[in-house]
């Protein structure tokens, strides 16, 4: 089996190859070191930005409140969207195939949408204070318990909604017109159906985007009219 694998790798052509005809400009070296460098400076970026907030949230117990605790969920959230998503983006972008093995295909996709799903909820509850605080101000204000508890909820949520992304997620060889392509692919070749897929795409529009951004549209409509 190993050996009609390692025959088929002998005989495939690689994506790149594919491309050549394309004139496609990942396959440029200008393009290559642009993108190579706009990524660079954002993953630093990223990481120091989010990085100095974390420390500065952590170590001073004076920043310790109930929206600095969101603004620290947010950071914390940006900083694991940071590691999955950057330092492989450009990768597959210039090599066109996975090279960081079958956990990683299943991980970086479920940290991926759970860091996306806890940045939105972090903005909601920002939202969601401020309301709470200017708006109806005879309610009490949450404190940094009933945040904590909040939050520690919305990241077993996050993964739990992410989760069929770890199980849909495999690597798999490609073949395109009879033309066996080079490497392995990581994407979602374990949907049971097509159906449960698009069902699954609609859930995770509605609980990651839909629903959050009506909550802040109507308080800080609220706000704005207060």
């Amino acid at each position: 089996m190993e050996g009609d694998d390692a025959l088929l790798q002998e005989q495939c052509t690689s994506v790149n190859t594919l491309l050549e005809a394309f004139d496609d400009w990942t396959l440029r070296l200008d393009v290559k070191v642009a993108y190579s460098v706009i990524y660079s400076c954002i993953f630093v970026v990223g990481l120091l930005g989010n990085g100095l907030l974390i420390e500065n949230i952590v170590r001073r117990k004076r920043y310790y409140s109930v929206p600095n605790l969101f603004l620290l969920n947010l950071a914390i959230s940006d900083v694991l969207l940071c590691i999955t998503a950057l330092p492989i983006t450009p990768v597959l972008a210039f090599l066109k195939e996975w090279l960081f093995g079958e956990l990683m295909c299943k991980l970086v996709p479920l940290c991926q949408a759970t860091s996306v799903l806890i940045s939105s909820y972090c903005l909601c509850f920002i939202a969601l204070d401020r309301y709470r605080n200017i708006v109806t101000t005879t309610k009490e204000p949450w404190n940094l318990r009933s945040a904590s508890i909040l939050m520690a909820f919305s990241w077993l949520a996050s993964v739990l909604v992410s989760g069929p992304l770890f199980l849909s997620q495999q690597l798999d060889g490609v073949n395109l017109n009879n033309i066996t392509i080079c490497g392995q692919f990581c994407g979602e070749y374990n949907w049971p159906n097509h159906h449960t897929k698009v069902g699954y795409g609609f859930v995770l529009l509605g609980v990651q985007f839909l629903i959050p951004v009506s909550l802040m549209c109507f308080c800080y409509w609220k706000i704005l009219q207060k």
